[in-house]
């Protein structure tokens, strides 16, 4: 079921009802106001230097982004501090996030001098694409720039004047907090790559192009951020057609039939926010889907759009891709009804999560604790920001027959502090602040995005209750009936062979080496579970003893199984999955191990490393118990060094 990782939530007292939000605009105007004020003395301080928050470049950017989007000008000394720290770092950035929000920050800020450092990153974030479409934590940067003898870090920003002419920086609109829908991002010189910058992007396409996209794995909540700062760096001259489509295949092929919703790494539970990334990359498809007519001629003052493949498809092949509006041509038999059925499909489930979150009040206080049990990966901002981030580029009013805003809108202004800021969450007030200010800003990274599919997607909650239906999956699975259908039906009794009941037989010890060896070699899914569920719980001897069994099982599993196990929440399967790879001595897993190497759990990175060491005679670490600088390190020297070899 989408977006519930607790079920604790359903306990509560969850009840539909009509909204309960009394706001109005100049309350959620002080709100937005507040919470810039909070983020500019967060970013204003210069003792010890300024080092950009809690999550580098990363908090920054996005604590950047919200204060412009929230009123702030462009000169205040927050916002100095934060685009002088990024643009000293542009051409270095190699982390996703950071990426992402560095671009996204320096196209709000509208200087013309840093369109070649937006440019940069988005040809890093094009060759940091992985070969299933999507991103993970780190964009392997796959041409030095010192090797093509261009102009270091200084040339890649307006700190040399190297750009685009060197102009006082325009005193920034902000965001009207009055009028949250007018956004207005720059484009500067689109189409046209910096000279400084076209050596970098021409060798890391050629790269792509000779090697294809090796980087293995992937997250689609890195994908959410990666994918709209490629689409904001293609706006800036940046070409990513060949990219956008292996997106959308992206999410058009890992879509859950049974909720349509997406989970973080595809191999897990769905979750509300995932399900909005997927939402933004299959509104890239939707751009593609019929080109805009009335934009063949630039308007006084606007882009000169007749060029842009999204709104004018171009025949022909970009990249070996074949490009034709609409239609995709790496998902064999996709129409645009499929994509359409597919969005339709997820806004309802979206709406469905939005109406069950809410409660009437009749049921005081239980709101807040609600919604939280509702957001699935990551916290309540992060939830919030992903929602308005597909309402705003699909421009719905309502999801699922719901008001989205009202909804977030009823737990961001009883929740914020007196200090302006918003706690809780998982990732520092720094950045729930900044996702709230997002949000109640109604702000829009890809206004031009959302022009381009005007009118193509609307909230299919608003047709099916007027048809009287409702098609949003059901909160929990219908309780089971007896055959006079009034009273649930008594429990099974549970067989033998479950994985809880292997797990017990091995950790009780009877027949210890025959129920190991049975757990070992009998068929069926059910003893791989209880192999995991038992080591855990065994003592360090037969511990050992079973983790060699579990990873001995799964040299019988395909290439195709063995990646999904890589990816399972079990860290006991990650491990032994990465063993087995090393034991098949199956060299194209050699990416799917490197992937691993970023694993949250040093048990599986051990293994990871292990395995590369055994199929490839090198290493490049990282060594035990490594923090994620290291590792990310490590898995950069892995993909130089596999980008050179000859592929199995």
């Amino acid at each position: 079921m989408i977006a519930l990782r607790s079920v604790i939530g359903l306990t509560l007292l969850l009840v539909v009802a009509s909204s309960t939000f009394g706001a109005d605009q100049q309350q959620i105007n002080a709100a937005i106001a507040k919470g810039a004020a909070y983020l500019q003395s967060q970013h204003n301080q210069q003792q010890g230097g300024y080092t950009g928050g809690n999550h580098g470049v990363g908090s920054a950017g996005l604590a950047g982004i919200a204060m412009l989007v929230g009123g702030t000008k462009s000169d205040n000394p927050a916002i100095q501090n934060i685009t002088l720290f990024i643009r000293q770092r542009a051409s270095s950035e190699t982390a996703t996030y950071n990426i992402a929000l560095a671009i996204l920050f320096l196209d709000r800020l509208g200087d013309p001098r840093d369109v070649p450092a937006i440019q940069l990153l988005g040809t890093r974030l094009y060759g940091g694409m992985t070969r299933d479409g999507g991103y993970g934590y780190q964009c392997v940067d796959l041409v030095a720039m010192n090797n093509l003898g261009q102009p270091g870090n200084q040339q890649m920003t307006g700190q040399s004047g190297v750009g685009p002419k060197a102009e006082k920086p325009k005193p920034d609109n902000g965001f009207p907090t009055v009028q949250p829908n007018k956004d207005k991002p720059s484009v500067a010189n689109p189409g046209k790559l910096h000279p400084s910058v076209a050596p970098y992007n021409a060798a890391v396409r050629q790269m792509v192009r000779a090697n294809g996209r090796a980087i293995p794995g992937g997250d689609n909540s890195n994908t959410q951020f990666g994918l709209i700062g490629l689409w904001v760096a293609s706006r800036h001259g940046v070409p990513c057609d060949d990219a956008f489509l292996l997106l959308e295949a992206h999410f058009l092929t890992t879509q859950s039939r049974a909720d349509f919703g997406w989970s973080y790494s595809g191999n897990d539970q769905s979750t509300t926010s995932m399900t909005c990334a997927g939402l933004l990359g299959l509104a890239i498809g939707s751009a593609r889907e019929k080109p805009a007519a009335n934009n063949l001629k630039p308007e006084p003052g606007k882009p000169d759009t007749t060029n842009d493949p999204f709104f004018n498809p171009r025949k022909g092949k970009d990249n070996g891709v074949p490009m034709a509006g609409g239609v995709n041509p790496l998902v064999p038999g996709m129409t645009p009804a499929m994509r359409k059925a597919a969005i339709d499909g997820a806004l309802r489930s979206i709406g469905g999560v939005i109406r069950a979150s809410r409660v009437n009040a009749a049921n005081p206080g239980v709101g807040n604790d609600a919604l939280r049990q509702f957001v699935g990966l990551g916290d309540q901002y992060y939830l919030l920001w992903s929602v308005e981030r597909v309402a705003m580029a699909y421009e719905l009013p309502t999801i699922g027959d719901q008001d989205w805003y009202a909804w977030g809108c009823e737990y961001l202004l009883p929740s914020q502090t007196q200090t302006g800021a918003w706690g809780g969450g998982s990732h520092g007030e720094d950045v729930n602040t900044a996702f709230a200010v997002l949000f109640l800003s109604k702000s829009n990274f890809v206004a031009d995005l959302t022009a381009k599919i005007k009118g193509q997607v609307k909230d299919p909650g608003k047709t099916e209750m007027r048809a009287g239906k409702n098609f949003t999956p059901p909160l929990v699975a219908p309780q089971t009936k007896n055959d006079s259908g009034n009273n649930p039906a008594p429990p099974e009794v549970p067989p033998t062979n479950t994985p809880d009941a292997i797990a017990a037989d091995l950790v009780k010890g009877t027949a210890w080496e025959t129920k190991l060896s049975e757990a070992r070699d009998t068929k069926g899914a059910e003893y791989t579970a209880g192999l995991v569920k038992a080591i855990p719980k065994l003592e360090v001897n037969r511990q050992t003893q079973a983790r060699e069994a579990l990873a001995e099982r799964l040299t019988r599993m395909t290439a195709k199984t063995l990646r999904t196990m890589l990816r399972e929440t079990e860290v006991e399967l990650r491990r032994a999955a990465a063993l087995a790879c090393a034991m098949k001595d199956d060299k194209t897993h050699i990416p799917d191990l490197i992937d691993r190497i970023t694993d949250s759990s040093d048990l599986v990175v051990r293994a990871a490393r292990a395995g590369l060491k055994s199929l490839t005679q090198q290493d490049f670490g990282p060594p035990p118990n490594s923090d994620e600088a290291a590792k990310a390190k490590a898995v950069a020297e892995w993909n130089k060094w596999y980008l050179t070899q000859d592929k199995p």
